[in-house]
C-alpha cells in the first residue's frame, strides 16, 4: 500500500494530509534522472523537479 493510498483513506479526519479534490502524482524521466512531482492542494498547484542520483554500486 502506498503512502498516498494511506492518506486518501484518512481524508475524513480534521488534520488529514489530503482532502477532497487534492491530488499528487509523479513522472520519472529515467533518461535525464529527473522526477517531476505535481501537487494539488486546496486548489493550489505546485510542480517540483527533483534530480535523481543513481548509485550503480550495491
Amino acid at each position: 500500500m502506498s503512502q498516498k493510498s494511506r492518506w486518501i483513506g484518512k481524508t475524513g479526519y480534521v488534520n488529514s494530509i489530503m482532502a477532497a479534490g487534492d491530488d499528487m502524482n509523479y513522472d520519472i524521466e529515467e533518461e535525464y534522472n529527473i522526477c517531476n512531482v505535481n501537487l494539488n492542494f486546496n486548489g493550489n498547484s505546485k510542480n517540483l523537479e527533483i534530480v535523481l542520483n543513481k548509485n550503480a554500486a550495491i
